[in-house]
């Protein structure tokens, strides 16, 4: 557990103090597709932990399991949050999500859930929350089913 903080850590320090940090990621990650398997996003989850973060495979094996859990929890939390419509809510739930994605390199659907933050944030479009979860969902389902 120690880890996925330190992780945590270190991703935000790197890509949070500039938005345009976070853009520059973006655009220089290989991009998701539903059709994406359940072992090219763990292969590219593998890398990235490895390539970021200097982790061993076997640390990262021993990881994976707590990021997998984490993860669904943080979805399971932004779909309960749209459903109440508390808007403060799915900002925050974004926001945890967008920070866990990033931590796996799952760039795509980090840029998905910014997407939301920053819209609850505004109250800008807020009718879209369901359809854009939904795609975090799809492009995620691999890993989460």
């Amino acid at each position: 557990m120690v880890l996925w903080y330190h992780a945590a850590s270190l991703y935000n320090e790197t890509y949070f103090p500039f938005t345009s940090k976070v853009r520059t990621h973006f655009t220089n990650q290989k991009a998701m597709s539903i059709s994406t398997t359940k072992n090219e996003l763990l292969a590219q989850i593998k890398t990235h932990l490895g390539n970021q973060f200097h982790l061993t495979p076997e640390q990262i094996d021993n990881m994976l399991p707590s990021f997998m859990v984490a993860l669904r929890g943080h979805m399971e939390n932004l779909e309960a949050a749209q459903r109440e419509g508390e808007i403060a809510q799915i900002a925050r739930a974004s926001h945890t999500i967008k920070g866990a994605l990033l931590n796996l390199g799952l760039t795509d659907c980090a840029e998905l859930a910014l997407k939301i933050e920053q819209q609850a944030k505004t109250e800008a479009d807020t009718q879209k929350f369901p359809e854009i979860i939904q795609q975090i969902r799809n492009l995620l389902s691999p890993l989460l089913n």
